[in-house]
């Protein structure tokens, strides 16, 4: 278990069991938690807004492809139990037309086999929020800091300049000293690597964030539609 030895002798290396290094551990599982639950809710959330999105954009694909052109109606009928409200609001805000026979169709219009939008779909180019728990590496780095100067003043406060001539005296300074700087030292390597750790786990958090509406639709678009601007935003299969 190479790898295994490998990751205990570097955690004996880091790991002393002093404040610092209990306060920067408790900091860092618990801003990883706080990144995690928070991706995990804002996926939620962007799931929830883009389904009439992604409903939308299939059933228009399924009205293209029977190959109608001119003036067309999108009836209730024709889309799944339970969606039709959904499509009526998204259509009523996106799509170019008129709500006609009581809200039980949409009339509007294919032109050279394209769907007008009036409005492009926001949730497409939302972009991710910050992330609340973004200034931990910060603090975790000032932990890693404030406990190599603790060490290092540790070391040095019971260290006697009266007796450096004394070799008696001196190796007991010296071994103080060095415990000292043993504090100081891994406690800077505590701060600097769980900093580290949490960069990361925020790259992982804001690609996920960013990366949800585009990848949700970029499968919906690629497989079913492209989208372009000039003058008015168009949609077409």
């Amino acid at each position: 278990m190479p790898l295994v030895n490998y990751l205990t002798a570097v955690f004996e290396v880091i790991w002393q069991n002093n404040i610092f290094h209990w306060m920067a551990l408790i900091l860092l599982c618990v801003a990883v938690w706080g990144e995690y639950t928070a991706v995990k809710k804002y996926q939620e959330y962007v799931k929830a807004k883009s389904r009439s999105t992604a409903e939308a954009i299939d059933y228009l694909n399924s009205k293209l492809e029977s190959g109608t052109i001119g003036s067309i109606e999108l009836r209730q009928w024709e889309t799944p139990a339970n969606t039709w409200t959904l499509l009526l609001d998204w259509f009523s805000e996106h799509l170019a037309g008129e709500i006609i026979a009581g809200g039980e169709a949409y009339k509007t219009q294919i032109k050279s086999g394209r769907f007008v939008l009036f409005q492009y779909p926001t949730i497409l180019t939302r972009s991710a929020p910050r992330s609340q728990w973004r200034f931990v590496p910060s603090i975790l780095i000032s932990l890693g800091v404030l406990g190599t100067f603790y060490g290092i003043q540790t070391g040095l406060q019971n260290v006697s300049l009266g007796g450096l001539q004394d070799t008696k005296e001196l190796l007991p300074s010296i071994s103080t000293l060095l415990e000292g700087m043993k504090t100081a030292f891994s406690t800077s390597l505590m701060g600097l690597g769980s900093s580290s750790v949490f960069i990361m786990v925020l790259a992982w958090g804001r690609s996920r964030a960013r990366g949800l509406p585009i990848q949700f639709f970029a499968r919906q678009i690629r497989s079913n539609c492209q989208i372009t601007n000039s003058g008015t935003t168009i949609f077409w299969c």
